[in-house]
Order: C-alpha cells, then structure tokens, then sequence
C-alpha cells in the first residue's frame, strides 16, 4: 500500500497532537492568584520527613538522576548524599515570589507540577517525604518542595529553619 505525503499530511492536520499536559490543582484554582495560602505552606513544612540543605553536585543524564551533596540537615537523618531525579540545566531558577514561597519555581510550572531541573554546584531547600517507590519530590503539586536557594542567609531557607524549629515534624518524624 502506498501512502502520500499529502495523505498524511491531511491526517496529521485532521488529528493534531493533543497539547501537552498543563498541571492544574483544584484547590489552587480557588485560591487568589492560584497560589497556595500560607498556612498550606506551614502544613507542607510540617508534613515533609526530611528537610535537607544539599548542592547539585552530579548528574546522570542517562539515568535522570542528580546526586545532592547535603549542606545542611534540617529534619530527618542525615545521610552522605541525596539523589533525585531530574537533570541538569546551565541556569539558575530563583523563586521570583514573597518568602514564604506559595508556589513552585517556574521550572514546575509546566509539565508534571514538579521541578526537576538543577543547576550543578547551586543549593537546594529539599522538602522530601519518603514514600516507597516513589520520587520524593512529588507529594505536594506545584509547591516549593525543592527551591534553589542563595546560600546560607537566604530569606526562604531562613522562614522554613525557623518552622522547623517551632514545630517538629506532624509526621512523628524528626
């Protein structure tokens, strides 16, 4: 059977591609400025099992994974390295918002409703909740689970240190 091009042209423009997927949150959508509210925040805080202060240090592309040397252990046990995956990017992707962050980073902003774009050698507020089988990143959709942050004196990892503090983990663990 011999098909034409102009055939499948036809057929392409009669059955285009489904656009790709747009994340979108129920809750968020009633929410002004389709954020999450603060209080939300607290509670994404709260609930993660493990807050980790890690720099991108090394990435497989073949794998889709990237190696988190950690900085800075928040919650949780420390361990000598997280892995996540993702890959790697040549640019940095600051949160452009008000601390405390109500919203992902713009590299979550499209897709899946996660960030898994890094930048090498920058930091990382990880917010990680340990589910077997499952990445630890995505548990909360469209929320600031995993934030580049610019060191030591950054505003977010400075409001999530001192939620951490005032309240340990509502999961039992910290």
């Amino acid at each position: 059977m011999i098909v034409s091009l102009f055939t499948i042209a036809a057929l392409a423009a009669a059955n285009p591609a489904p656009p790709p997927a747009v994340c979108s949150v129920g809750e968020l959508r009633q929410s002004p400025g389709y954020r999450w509210r603060v209080e939300r925040i607290e509670e994404l805080v709260d609930s993660a099992s493990r807050v980790v202060r890690a720099t991108a240090v090394a990435a497989d592309s073949v794998a889709g994974i990237v190696r988190f040397q950690p900085v800075e252990w928040l919650r949780g046990a420390p361990a000598p390295a997280v892995s996540l995956p993702g890959i790697a990017v040549d640019r940095d992707d600051l949160n452009g918002g008000p601390v405390p962050y109500q919203l992902v980073r713009s590299a979550g902003q499209r897709g899946d409703c996660f960030a898994q774009e890094y930048r090498l050698s920058a930091q990382y507020l990880l917010l990680l909740r340990d589910q077997p089988g499952r990445n630890p990143i995505q548990w909360w959709p469209l929320a600031p689970v995993n934030e580049q942050v610019r060191g030591d004196d950054d505003a977010w990892l400075a409001w999530v240190r001192r939620r951490v503090a005032a309240r340990p983990s509502s999961r039992g663990d910290t």
